[in-house]
């Protein structure tokens, strides 16, 4: 699978109307789309928040 594809429910996510919810989504399906590589990118996002 694409990962550009896999991406696309994370943009679809943030038309959520709950600016949490959408948020949330958008950070859970983003980490899907990075497949095996998920933990880096959670931990970076995280990091980033600080």
């Amino acid at each position: 699978m694409l990962q550009q594809a896999a991406a696309f429910p994370a943009l679809i996510a943030l038309t959520n109307d709950g600016p949490l919810v959408a948020a949330i989504d958008a950070v859970y399906n983003a980490a899907i789309a990075h497949a095996d590589d998920r933990d880096h990118f959670l931990t970076d996002a995280h990091a980033a928040l600080r």
